[in-house]
């Protein structure tokens, strides 16, 4: 069987510009980084926020936010630098959310064909709000996964991936079926998840 080069990444934060802005290492891409490790693939765990901890832009003066990490220049030369045949990105927190869209953006800018994979509690629990909204039309929660709808995100990863995500990674780079993996959203399909 085929091996993939897995490039796992923690994208920037939006922080406060007078707040306590903190990261923590990501135990999730750690834990799935160690599982695709096992099972033979090449894995890169890059956190962009930690790398570029010393660059904080401000993006709204008003309200006093600012993005801290790498620039989209320095992530563009990991992602090309590493070659990698499948991005995952990982969304803990709305506050990664916006980053995570545009390290998408610039995988597909790098290498066109590489798959990008999201992941994290963000997209279970945005899976879960869309699940209700079609149970509950008066909820005011969307009836779509934004995330879903964006043309550089080809996979969603909802839940625990440990285990999901070697198989994907198998599936995926062996051309072999992947629509029985546990906790997977393919994009623009969330019209038929429930």
């Amino acid at each position: 069987m085929k091996k993939a080069k897995v490039l796992l990444i923690s994208p920037n934060i939006r922080g406060m510009d007078d707040g306590v802005n903190r990261i923590q290492p990501s135990l999730g891409l750690m834990l799935i980084g160690q599982k695709l490790i096992d099972n033979g693939h090449i894995v890169k765990i890059h956190d962009t926020a930690l790398e570029g901890w010393n660059n904080r832009k401000l993006i709204d003066p008003t309200k006093k936010k600012l993005v801290i990490g790498q620039s989209d220049e320095e992530i563009e030369k990991v992602i090309s630098d590493f070659s990698p045949d499948l991005v995952a990105i990982t969304v803990l927190f709305s506050n990664f959310l916006s980053a995570a869209h545009n390290v998408a953006k610039l995988t597909k800018k790098v290498k066109k064909n590489c798959k990008v994979i999201l992941g994290g509690n963000h997209i279970s629990n945005a899976l879960i709000d869309y699940k209700y909204s079609l149970l509950d039309k008066n909820s005011n929660l969307a009836d779509f996964i934004e995330d879903l709808e964006d043309k550089n995100i080809d996979f969603a990863m909802a839940g625990e991936g440990e285990l999901p995500m070697v198989q994907l990674v198998d599936a995926i780079i062996n051309k072999k079926n992947h629509k029985e993996v546990p906790g997977l959203v393919k994009k623009l399909v969330t019209k038929n998840i429930l």
